[in-house]
């Protein structure tokens, strides 16, 4: 009855489980259960699904618990073959037990059914980034130095080709368009980076962090002028003191000191400094600008 009330208590779950262990070795209670009326069979499902929920509740999870989530997972995707959530959610569990090659799998499953969506593509491309990282930890803590870094040199290339591939699939994801972009500045393609970033700032959730590698293709690219309208810009779009706006005041303190106008580098140094003196080298900067006035 306590159970019927309150489904979710895993105190009250874990003490009707033990209840009805101790009826079944004690007794012929599970019988007597059955001939009132049959109900038996719907304690113990609501029991399973009380210990499911409770399982997938956990922080962390047990082999044991995992076991069960992914067990009861592939039941419902028998019962339900088009739910693609429940493929997601499997794929998720799989990886975490590091069964790639089951997750990878799951995932193709679930892409067959339900075509050209790209957040099931995002997480294909998740799990063998995550199977190659696993792998590479693997080489490392096993002593192939060598072997890891050919790893590591295999997964980058597959990183770049896999991203470029669901940009081409998904043209006006501009999330992926801002995700290529950093990849492309991050190997010196900067022409190429630019025209991401062009056109990820039309999405407001990527908007200040394109506008700042705007200007830090600007500025490798020796165009200070362009740079520091180009920081000043994503400056003004953010508000609150958090890391990109620290990046940006960074770097545009960064761009002015190169131009000669210490003073303004200055300025823009001292804003970072007043809430973390320990980013980057900020420190360091303000001491050095202070001594050459």
């Amino acid at each position: 009855k306590l159970c019927e009330l309150r489904p979710n208590d895993p105190a009250y779950v874990r003490l009707l489980k033990n209840a009805m262990a101790l009826d079944s070795m004690q007794t012929d209670g599970w019988s007597e259960v059955a001939e009132k009326g049959g109900s038996f069979r719907e304690i113990v499902k609501d029991v399973k699904e009380a210990v499911l929920l409770e399982q997938k509740d956990k922080a962390f999870k047990s082999d044991k618990d995992m076991d069960a989530l992914i067990a009861d997972l592939e039941e419902k995707i028998k019962k339900e073959p088009r739910n693609v959530n429940y493929y997601r959610a499997l794929a998720k569990y799989y990886g975490q037990k590091y069964m790639f090659a089951e997750a990878i799998a799951t995932m193709e499953k679930a892409r067959a059914v339900s075509h050209g969506d790209p957040e099931l593509d995002n997480l294909l491309s998740s799990l063998r980034v995550q199977e190659f990282d696993y792998a590479i930890n693997r080489m490392r803590e096993g002593g192939d130095a060598a072997g890891a870094d050919a790893r590591t040199t295999e997964r980058n290339q597959f990183v770049f080709d896999d991203l470029q591939d669901r940009v081409k699939r998904y043209p006006n994801d501009l999330r992926l368009r801002y995700e290529l972009g950093v990849m492309l500045y991050n190997n010196d393609y900067f022409n190429e980076a630019i025209q991401q970033f062009q056109l990820a700032q039309r999405n407001p959730k990527q908007r200040i962090r394109a506008l700042y590698h705007l200007g830090l293709c600007s500025e490798k690219k020796d165009q200070n002028d362009m740079a520091v309208e180009q920081f000043e810009q994503a400056n003004a779009d953010t508000v609150s003191m958090d890391e990109t706006k620290k990046d940006i005041l960074y770097a545009l303190g960064r761009t002015v000191e190169k131009t000669g106008d210490r003073a303004k580098a200055l300025g823009y140094y001292k804003q970072i400094y007043q809430v973390d003196i320990s980013y980057k080298d900020v420190a360091a900067k303000m001491e050095q600008l202070y001594k050459q006035q």
